[in-house]
């Protein structure tokens, strides 16, 4: 399958990766006032493909002033733009978008699946969140309607479907500028890639440099997003089907997809090819090993997700990896947390991963007999997770013994979970079950 992208002030086509992709990918920025500036991949010598990026260590590219609209300064304050839910404390509260039918039809096609995906929570306002929603006929593996990025201004009481992507997985928040955003998209649908957003998501573009970049390795079909904790312009952008239409790709093997690194928010990308051990095991995850706060870990420290080969860590940015765990990831994808202490927890199937090395070693740490992990966060005394079964949301405050939260069930658990520090609600995308709250006392 051949990729094909034309860049300019028109749209950007894409050509979906790897075996069975088979969508035709047609994306068309809601406006193009703020797409990014031109960038792309380079060729050196040796055939890897490098960046037009500045070296580690130096300046990244300015960002154009005009399009920088916001900064969090001060401390975070919650300011609803209307009466936020009702939340009682202790128990979990539905504040899904009452217009998306989670875990079922949207009226479309019997066939449809729709579940929450990525959540986030603006680190300034937090009565401002975001959740990713897929929706999609399991029949014949299209889109559905109910498929989007959706956005709360009022803590869940009302819900706005914005942007242009159909099937977005993750979406994140710049904690210095909040209306700085990004969104991966990929697995099916029209509008897989890296999404960027300047006005709090307004408008959406696909940056010139990733297009180029995702030509270059013939896959635009995102799993994972992740901003360097030390630096939103550096990011990290993994993928779901394998690079090179399946095909061999360096010294990886055939069947796998290797790692996409910007310095300057996606408009330039240096080419990270996977080693051998990585083949057939997509799709991937990947995730800066790095708490500033805690004085652990940096930029060039990753760890990287399978499903069927492990985990595996670079403390080089992807020039040598070891593999630190058997443990695979979900198929869905993961999440990671750092306890006050430091210590390190990973999603991951068939047990959550804990380390108190910053990921050197790991040892699985099961809650429940169970398929799976995949969302985990806390609130500095608390951990909080839930299986890929039904069942309860499960609690910890060492890791090691895990409670039933309370009796409410839910199903299939938490592919993302936040904590909003300033009011104390702890926050959950439930595959099936949509947006839920829970008010800590």
């Amino acid at each position: 399958m051949n990729t094909h992208v034309r860049i300019g002030a028109g749209a950007l086509v894409l050509v979906a990766c790897g075996p069975g992709a088979g969508n035709s990918v047609a994306h068309t920025p809601a406006s193009e006032a703020d797409g990014a500036a031109a960038g792309g991949v380079s060729t050196s010598q040796d055939g890897s493909a490098e960046s037009t990026v500045p070296e580690a260590g130096t300046s990244a590219p300015e960002q154009d002033a005009a399009v920088v609209i916001a900064h969090c300064t001060g401390t975070p304050k919650s300011m609803p733009s209307s009466p936020a839910p009702t939340l009682t404390p202790g128990t979990w509260v539905n504040i899904s978008a009452k217009s998306v039918p989670f875990g079922g039809d949207d009226g479309t096609n019997a066939g449809d699946h729709v579940y929450a995906q990525g959540l986030a929570v603006d680190p300034c306002n937090p009565a401002v969140l975001y959740q990713t929603v897929s929706g999609f006929n399991g029949t014949n593996n299209t889109v559905e309607p109910s498929g989007g990025l959706y956005k709360t201004t009022n803590a869940g009481s009302t819900w706005t479907k914005i942007g242009p992507m159909d099937e977005p997985i993750n979406i994140r928040i710049d904690p210095g500028n909040s209306q700085h955003l990004y969104a991966g998209d990929g697995v099916r649908g029209n509008t897989s890639g890296f999404w960027v957003s300047n006005d709090g998501g307004a408008t959406w573009a696909i940056p010139a440099g990733f297009a180029s970049a995702a030509k270059t390795v013939s896959c635009n079909d995102v799993y994972h997003v992740s901003p360097d904790p030390a630096n939103f312009n550096h990011v990290l952008v993994s993928f779901h089907n394998p690079w090179n239409n399946g095909n061999v790709v360096g010294d990886g093997g055939t069947l796998t997809a290797g790692v996409l690194e910007s310095f300057d928010g996606g408009n330039t990308w240096t080419i990270h090819n996977p080693p051998a051990g990585w083949s057939g095991a997509y799709g991937y995850d990947v995730f800066f090993l790095s708490n500033p706060a805690l004085g652990i870990g940096d930029g060039k420290t990753w760890l990287y997700g399978t499903q069927g080969k492990g985990y595996w860590r670079t403390a080089d940015a992807g020039q040598t990896w070891t593999q630190v765990s058997t443990n695979d990831m979900k198929h869905g994808g993961s999440q990671t947390y750092y306890t006050a202490s430091g210590t390190l927890y990973v999603g991951g199937s068939p047990n959550i991963l804990q380390s108190s090395d910053n990921g050197l070693t790991f040892k699985g740490v099961t809650p429940v007999p169970s398929q799976g992990f995949i969302g985990i966060t806390g609130d500095g005394t608390t951990l909080y997770t839930g299986a890929t079964t039904t069942g309860p949301m499960l609690t910890s405050t060492d890791g090691v013994a895990w409670h039933s939260f309370n009796s409410q069930q839910f199903n299939d658990g938490p592919f993302e979970l936040s904590y909003d520090a300033t009011d104390r609600i702890v926050y959950a995308a439930i595959w099936l079950g949509g947006t839920w709250a829970l008010q800590l006392n």
